[in-house]
């Protein structure tokens, strides 16, 4: 690798000595950019070389390879770093798009229930309702035809319960959202002995503005399997018959007391 004559350069002097090595000297060969320091003090003949070989010896030999392993540390940070930011990169793309299918997906199901609401208020105001439909519609809102109305813009709000199937009651509610039903109350699963009513300060869901609100109501319930409540103003006499054609028509559970 080495021959007599050759130019090196020892600790960064100029020399031609093959002998240097001679004598235990350990070095190690250095290829790296030659300075414009360097250049200048070298000579015309190195002033186009951009690399040149040095030797690196003794102390320069450790503080060079101290300088190496700190470059290879450096290097490996500046590869992870780039690692991590493309990561978090494809992190916030992914998280982007699954925001975008979300939105997507509410809004696909948005005006699904729309539609539902659209073609099923009409269609529930303008049929006769069964004896059931009437008492839990007159049980929840004071009206046996239910609670939903029109409104001035042609769409609709309010509740109303639908019947099936036979004793089996399912709520039906439209607000901004469109159309939602609440989980169906079966009537031959009411405790009829242990059904009460009174008129109570309750949480009720506001139909027509969605969320919940506290109104004085008149209350229908067997603490299990029913909870209705409707407006304070309805008749307790006329609710009671309502109750009464109701568990005649599907006749609940009874107990002891």
């Amino acid at each position: 690798m080495f021959g007599k004559g050759d130019t090196w350069y020892f600790n960064n002097e100029v020399t031609t000595d093959y002998d240097l090595l001679k004598g235990g000297v350990i070095c190690d060969v250095v290829k790296r950019e030659v300075t414009d320091a360097e250049r200048e003090r070298l000579g015309k003949s190195y002033s186009v070389m951009r690399y040149a070989e040095f030797f690196v010896c003794g102390d320069d030999r450790n503080i060079a390879a101290a300088m190496k392993l700190e470059a290879e540390k450096k290097a490996a940070l500046e590869e992870k770093k780039i690692a991590l930011e493309k990561e978090k990169a494809e992190k916030a793309r992914l998280a982007k798009i699954q925001k975008e299918n979300e939105k997507r997906e509410w809004q696909e199901e948005l005006n699904k229930r729309r539609t539902q609401a659209a073609q099923w208020a009409p269609a529930y105001i303008s049929r006769e309702k069964s004896l059931m439909e009437e008492v839990f519609n007159f049980a929840a809102f004071g009206d046996p035809e239910g609670g939903i109305k029109e409104q001035t813009d042609g769409s609709f709000r309010g509740g109303a319960y639908e019947e099936g199937p036979k004793c089996v009651m399912t709520g039906h509610g439209i607000d901004s959202n469109g159309l939602r039903k609440v989980d169906p109350i079966n009537a031959r699963k009411i405790n009829n002995t242990a059904f009460r009513m009174s008129p109570e300060v309750v949480e009720v869901f506001d139909w027509i503005n969605g969320g919940t609100k506290f109104e004085s109501r008149m209350r229908s319930t067997d603490h299990k399997v029913i909870d209705i409540s409707g407006p304070e103003t309805i008749a307790m006499d006329r609710l009671q018959k309502a109750w009464g054609l109701a568990f005649t028509e599907c006749p609940g559970k009874k107990s002891r007391f």
